[in-house]
């Protein structure tokens, strides 16, 4: 007896007891409390579902704007509308509402692709127009001028204009005349689709606008205009009063503070759930006190053993010894949990190979798509260069450019190698030098150096001098005078750096700052640093180190890209083998 005893102190059964009594209890209190307090319980429901709405609506409009800041600042920021800026009076009258077609197409196709937008307008005061997302080219507006007046030295703001809340971006680089304004008009409408049938129809009143008292958008316009005085619901939803009748309410500022979104919530809808709310705990509190009785003595004698075992499974999976296997069961049930077990360890070793493989997939995919992008505006200028050679009946001029952009389209179409000779991605920029020649003639010549000969043979990923001078050619020639752009290439013990420098006028130290920012960070927003980034990011990737491009200011007055591409464990050939 004495041993029965001391055993039922220390044994499952009396610690099941106690879990008994520990379970139910708080159930029985529970259902008690709920029984006298299911009105504030459906209160304390009402406070989430308004305070998840609303999270989920200032969640939705915040990463919708946002995502439209960001692409209107990328258009913006985007070459296309500067050059044609710059091209204006110089292309002729053919060429220049050609420019302007494909910018209404982008305008209008962006427009129509996103639904919170109503309309975008490109404002260009040294064309004196104004451009629209419906098709059409007008005199330059007078919005124009109350957007300059409100820059502020900012690339975007966010003015009303004529009671529309619009997003305004500018080219932080341009000032006064040069500037030019996107604005792109919004609209809310959207917001009645993002509730939930349930709470529109329990007479939520949802507002937004600004906290000056102008309103964009309201749900259920028959309850009037959006209340004023919610600080105190700012940030987490509370009960108030607003003329005699109580509702839960929330008020927060978006987008930066530029908006301001209201949810009331009327007491009324909320009182038909308190009895079945009560009823629906009683009937648990019940249940779980037979349940929880029933478990304890049934599964008492059958889980002590089988719980140790599992118990001991999971901590050497916790230490890492996969390899553990779960012995057989006397039950049918834990013999189930430990065929899962096992299952799961199996899935779990199998899991990690294959997330190994995956990311070497993925990496190499990357790559791919890096390398595989060919700019079709080359081609495009290339076909226009031996048309005009045609015109003047220069044939030689025609066998040799086409002779080269067939060498160059071979070279860039061949995928069985990533990794090639320096001096294969030596000729092939040689060649696209030359192409590039035929259309600029003496207007950017390049200086190309020789390549030293214990650097012939050093692997390197293809492409990468290619657009280093492609990225020269584009960015950083002057607008006026001669351009030049040199390449060479130093070899050291360690590593085989190739340079490309150029002679651009405008490169300052805030313009390097920014390209250096935009390598570092990974940014792909469409700014002119995305192609190095791109590069950075290949060799990155391949090489599994970052810092491989620098940059720095040339001494021919422009910028210094330099390549750096390590040498193998042999000081000669470069960890990426031919």
């Amino acid at each position: 007896m004495r041993r029965r005893a001391a055993g039922f102190r220390h044994s499952l059964m009396r610690r099941m007891f106690a879990v008994f009594l520990l379970t139910v209890v708080p159930i029985l209190l529970g259902c008690l409390a709920v029984y006298h307090q299911g009105s504030n319980l459906a209160w304390q429901r009402g406070l989430r579902l308004v305070d998840a709405e609303q999270n989920y609506l200032l969640e939705t409009i915040d990463r919708e704007l946002t995502n439209i800041s960001v692409s209107q600042l990328e258009l913006t920021l985007d070459g296309d509308i500067t050059y044609m800026i710059n091209m204006d009076g110089v292309l002729s009258d053919y060429w220049h509402y050609r420019n302007i077609s494909d910018m209404l197409d982008q305008l209008n196709q962006i427009a129509r692709n996103n639904y919170w937008i109503t309309q975008i307008r490109l404002h260009i005061p040294s064309m004196g127009k104004t451009l629209t997302s419906d098709l059409d080219l007008q005199p330059l507006m007078e919005e124009c001028g109350q957007l300059a007046a409100q820059q502020n030295n900012v690339s975007i703001f966010y003015p009303v204009l004529d009671g529309h809340f619009c997003i305004v971006s500018c080219n932080p680089l341009l000032k006064g005349e040069e500037q030019y304004y996107i604005v792109t008009q919004l609209r809310f409408e959207q917001l009645a689709a993002l509730l939930p049938p349930t709470l529109g129809s329990n007479g939520v009143q949802l507002y937004l606008g600004t906290g000056d008292g102008r309103t964009f958008f309201s749900y259920n316009e028959d309850a009037g205009p959006a209340p004023s005085g919610l600080a105190d619901a700012a940030g987490q939803a509370r009960r108030v009063t607003l003329d005699g009748k109580n509702y839960i309410a929330r008020c927060d500022p978006l987008f930066y503070g530029q908006l301001q979104l209201v949810m009331l919530l009327p007491e009324e809808a909320l009182g038909a759930e308190t009895d079945a709310y009560r009823l629906t705990f009683e009937l648990i509190g019940l249940g779980s006190i037979v349940l929880v009785a029933c478990l304890i003595w049934v599964f008492y004698r059958q889980v002590n053993r089988p719980v140790h075992e599992l118990a001991q499974g999971c901590e050497q999976v916790r230490d890492g010894k996969l390899t553990f296997d779960v012995p057989p069961m006397r039950t049918s049930e834990f013999q189930l949990l430990s065929d899962g077990f096992s299952t799961m360890l199996g899935r779990i070793r199998k899991l990690i190979d294959e997330n190994y493989r995956q990311k070497i997939l993925v990496q190499q995919m990357e790559l791919k798509q890096l390398h595989a992008k060919v700019n079709p505006h080359f081609l495009h200028n290339s076909l226009l260069n031996i048309r005009a050679m045609a015109q003047l009946q220069d044939y030689e001029g025609i066998e040799d450019m086409t002779e080269k952009l067939s060498k160059f389209y071979l070279y860039a179409t061949r995928t069985h190698r990533e990794i090639v000779a320096a001096r294969e991605e030596y000729e092939y920029t040689q060649l696209y030098i030359d192409i590039q020649s035929v259309r600029f003639g003496e207007r950017i010549q390049a200086q190309v150096e020789p390549l030293p000969e214990d650097c012939a043979e050093v692997g390197m990923p293809r492409f990468i001098l290619q657009n280093l001078v492609e990225n020269a050619y584009k960015y950083g020639v002057p607008a006026q005078g001669a351009g030049l752009i040199r390449l060479r290439c130093e070899s050291q013990r360690d590593a085989v750096y190739f340079r490309v420098e150029d002679n651009g006028t405008q490169f300052d130290e805030e313009k390097l700052r920014v390209l250096r920012e935009i390598i570092e960070t990974e940014r792909e927003d469409g700014l002119p640093g995305t192609g190095l980034m791109n590069i950075a990011l290949r060799l990155k990737l391949h090489y599994g180190q970052s810092g491989l491009l620098r940059l720095e200011r040339s001494a021919l007055g422009g910028l210094c890209a330099t390549a750096v591409i390590p040498r193998g464990k042999d000081g000669d050939k470069s960890s990426g083998q031919l």
